[in-house]
């Protein structure tokens, strides 16, 4: 099983963010002596940050989404695993926090999009995100929510 439940604009990271984000994720090299982001940060390429969250049963795997968007595809970026129905993170695989093996029988999986323009609807092409034979058109994109905000984590792509 695999059904979105949302589709959500990121908050556009701080510096600040990005220090937390890559001592988060164990990237000690990122953030410098003075306790700040070490690499250059390009605001324009966070300008579509997005994140997506889905339902998802055992048996599902991240390698099986795509997302396709004016004939260009990306890949998911930094998911992270919660309880079905609560906003307790069970697996977050980047940051070496619990594991595959923990997930239940449902889940919900949330993952980073690099380009979620905030009106889908005006896109030529509607947006789609592909799980192994199913496709989702993505028509609008939502504030992302609180409790989901104080889960998620962001590291520029090198």
């Amino acid at each position: 099983m695999f059904e979105i439940i949302g589709a959500y604009k990121y908050p556009r990271p701080t510096r600040s963010h990005l220090v937390d984000s890559a001592k988060y994720y164990g990237y000690g090299s990122l953030v410098n002596a003075k306790n700040e982001y070490a690499e250059p940060i390009s605001w324009e390429n966070m300008k579509y940050l997005g994140l997506v969250e889905a339902r998802a049963s055992r048996g599902f795997s991240i390698d099986d989404v795509s997302y396709t968007v004016m004939d260009t595809e990306q890949a998911p970026y930094l998911e992270y695993y919660l309880h079905a129905e609560e906003d307790e993170l069970i697996w977050d695989p980047s940051a070496k926090i619990g594991s595959a093996d923990s997930l239940p029988k449902e889940f919900r999986v949330c993952f980073v999009l690099h380009f979620l323009h905030p009106d889908l609807g005006s896109v030529f092409r509607r947006p789609t995100i592909r799980c192994r034979d199913s496709e989702h058109v993505l028509m609008r994109v939502l504030s992302m929510p609180s409790q989901l905000k104080a889960l998620t984590h962001y590291v520029p792509v090198d």
